[in-house]
């Protein structure tokens, strides 16, 4: 049945932005209902049902929205001597939106209806719990809220066509006083709140803009009511204040501007900068500042370097370090380095840290491998069915080596001489291979084709000589070790997805940061950053930590996908279509990690993004195909976290799917135990995010992560130990919101 109702609301709330509460005033329009006698009637202008199972349509007079009444003993009250409570539906206390009975109203959007706000007035009872269900998943903000007193107020949310809001109070009579709808421009109004934030989000312990002296809490996160963004910041003087806070106070006071880069997730269009001008204390205090950044100062793993290392000439509080080496030959004083033939050298690289007239000194030792024409960087076995493994299986094949060719002079008859050897020692099958047919010039990483037959128990050696008649060889044997040692480190890049949170986000966390519960020896270190793409990321100092600090033996997993997707943003966006030699492409952006990896000895392991709560992540999709076809030709590890996540999704449906997401009721029961989700932005309003995971999807994640490791025959999955993540996930639907 339906009921003719011009509107509920007329002109008033259109001022109320975010989700928000205001006072209320009482609606100047309103109308009397008219009704079939056997569900209403009509007396004094009041309308009241006798049913309790059917709930009643009323059209509103907005193209598109209809009105829902709950069904359950209400009465419509539409103009009663100016009292407070015109148009106010009150009813029974125990509403039930799943059997339509209760004390509730829906706002329903055609999908013709464009994205909005609605306002809604209503009368909240003392204690008694109050939602807004977008579809039936609660509004953050409105999961279960409480008020001390009885409240009269307006309250703001953003809706779009085909949605269904549901508004209840339970345990409660809630009285309801109209809706409005304004139609909004999703991006002037998602700048409109980036805008309108304050020093306060940011301040830390600082007191004002105009005397900074300690570490600003520039937060990684915010949760918009147009979704969960990922922040990156950008600063005028990094020396002063780093994209990571940290402040670094001069002799003079400084003023910097900082600027944050607001994204949303789940919505490419809406990105926006966020800027403040801030001044820092001046620090007199030379000798204190010259200690500090000599105690701090550190190169990383120093001990076989291939590659030239950066070395800083500014620390941090305005000091200088210049740089002196015992061996130019080996190092220069901005750290060049000279491979020698065959040779390993060693050089001692002194820093000298100075402000104004304090200074203080710090060795540190050099080794520099020797030079040889062609280096070898890895090799990957094939299966049966000619798939990458990562250990020998039998039935399989020495697939591939991978090498890095350097000859000078070139005769173009070097080759490589492969060989697989039975468990007793006896030649199993030999391949020659000329390098001039497999390299594409010098310097260049390049992919040997070998398929040799090779079972579980065999061996191999490749050889690299000058040519087949004097055999002059080039670099010692490469021969398979395929143990990981304990002193490995698993070094993760990658964006929010994978990043670490502390108990301000609970009970927020990346994937990778869940990683070290699977290995008992094995070290993890998480350097990936929020709002971080494949190409940006290059940028950071997790970027010069990560090139200063792997080594061989150790691990590189690297995910991006997420913010190469920002085709509006220049300095994150990464093209998925272009092939891996193709600057600009995401391809050729990934290829740089994979490269650092291998010049150290280290292992190179792509992943593809995970899924956002989607049945189908179709702006990712186009990146998380090309890391897969990336891992493919150049033959390293997959972990296919895609097609995890996704697929899971999948299979228990997106309700489901909000148990890994961090999707959080306030006070929420599966939390509450842990003592830092007090500390949590969470704690009290909880959160809907359909792109970051929860503490549950994390350990997940990389529970599946490690099982990827183990399907690709990875040594490193060898290396697991026994445990594993809490499964079926704690339930979003089931928790409660325990105060």
């Amino acid at each position: 049945m339906k009921l003719k109702f011009k509107k509920l609301l007329a002109a008033v709330l259109a001022a109320a932005l975010g989700l928000t509460s205001t006072a209320f005033a009482a609606p100047t329009n309103t109308v009397t209902l008219q009704g079939d006698p056997q569900y209403y009637y009509v007396t004094n202008d009041t309308v009241t049902s006798t049913s309790e199972t059917e709930a009643t349509t009323i059209e509103t007079g907005i193209d598109g929205i209809t009105l829902t009444l709950g069904a359950d003993k209400y009465e419509y009250k539409s103009d009663s001597s100016n009292k407070p409570y015109t148009g106010r539906i009150s009813g029974a206390a125990s509403p039930n939106t799943e059997k339509e009975t209760g004390t509730y109203y829906s706002i329903t959007l055609a999908d013709t209806v464009h994205v909005g706000e609605i306002s809604v007035g209503y009368q909240l009872g003392n204690g008694k719990e109050f939602y807004i269900l977008d579809n039936g998943i609660a509004l953050k903000n409105y999961n279960g809220i409480k008020v001390d007193v009885k409240t009269t107020t307006i309250s703001t949310f953003s809706v779009e066509g085909g949605h269904t809001y549901t508004v209840y109070a339970k345990g409660s009579k809630l009285g309801f006083y109209g809706f409005s709808y304004r139609e909004v421009d999703k991006v002037k109004d998602f700048a409109a709140e980036i805008d309108g934030l304050t020093f306060d989000l940011i301040k830390g312990d600082n007191s004002s803009i105009d005397s900074i002296d300690s570490d600003l809490n520039l937060i990684e996160s915010y949760e918009s009511k147009f979704g969960s963004c990922d922040v990156s910041w950008e600063s005028t003087m990094p020396e002063v204040i780093a994209t990571n806070g940290e402040v670094s106070c001069q002799p003079a006071a400084q003023t910097v501007t900082i600027t944050g880069i607001f994204s949303v997730q789940e919505d490419d269009s809406l990105v926006h900068e966020k800027s403040f001008t801030l001044t820092t204390i001046a620090d007199a205090d030379d000798n204190a500042a010259v200690q500090a950044v000599i105690d701090a100062l550190t190169l990383g793993d120093t001990s076989a370097l291939k590659n030239n290392i950066e070395l800083p000439t500014s620390g941090k509080r305005a000091t200088s370090i210049s740089w002196a080496t015992s061996d130019e030959n080996v190092i220069t004083a901005t750290g060049v380095i000279t491979r020698a033939p065959s040779e390993d050298r060693t050089a001692i690289l002194t820093a000298t840290v100075s402000r104004n007239a304090a200074s203080a000194t710090k060795d540190f030792t050099v080794i520099v491998k020797g030079y040889v024409p062609v280096e070898f960087d890895g090799y990957v076995y094939g299966d049966a069915d000619g798939n990458n493994s990562f250990k020998p299986v039998d039935g399989g094949t020495l697939k591939t080596v991978m090498f890095t060719e350097s000859i000078q002079n070139k005769t173009g008859n070097e080759i490589l001489f492969c060989a697989v050897y039975n468990p007793n020692g006896s030649l199993k099958g030999t391949k020659i291979i000329k390098i001039s047919d497999v390299t594409s010039g010098s310097d260049a990483k390049s992919y040997a084709d070998v398929n040799l037959p090779m079972d579980s128990n065999d061996t191999f050696k490749v050889m690299a000589f000058s040519g087949l008649e004097n055999l002059e060889p080039y670099v010692d044997p490469l021969i398979a070790d395929d143990t990981v040692s304990d002193d490995a480190v698993i070094y993760v890049v990658g964006d929010s997805t994978a990043s670490v949170y502390d108990d301000k986000n609970y009970p927020r966390k990346g994937w990778a940061q869940m990683l070290g519960n699977y290995f008992d020896n094995i070290r993890v270190t998480d350097l990936a950053l929020s709002g971080r793409s494949s190409k940006n990321f290059k940028n950071e100092v997790n970027f010069t930590t990560l090139k200063n600090s792997i080594k061989a033996g150790d691990f590189l997993i690297i995910q991006f996908g997420h913010n190469d997707s920002k085709a509006d943003d220049e300095t994150r966006y990464t093209d998925p279509s272009g092939d891996r030699f193709t600057e600009g492409s995401y391809k050729n952006s990934l290829m740089e990690y994979v490269e650092i990896a291998q010049s150290v000895g280290a292992t190179p392991v792509i992943a593809t993004s995970i899924s956002r709560r989607q049945l189908s992540d179709s702006s990712l999709e186009k990146y998380v195909a090309a890391a897969r076809e990336l891992a493919s030709e150049i033959n390293v590890p997959l972990l296919d976290l895609y097609a995890r996540t996704n697929g899971w999704i999948n299979e228990v449906g997106l309700d489901t799917a909000m148990d890994m997401f961090n999707y959080v009721k306030p006070y929420d029961s599966r939390f509450v135990d842990y003592a830092g989700f007090k500390n949590s932005s969470f704690y009290t309003t909880g959160t809907t995010d359909n792109t970051h995971i929860n503490i549950n999807g994390a350990d997940l994640i990389s529970q599946w992560a490690v099982e990827e490791m183990q399907k690709q025959n990875m040594p490193l999955g060898d290396k697991a130990n026994s445990y594993k993540a809490t499964y079926p996930l704690p339930s979003y639907a089931a928790a409660t919101s325990k105060q």
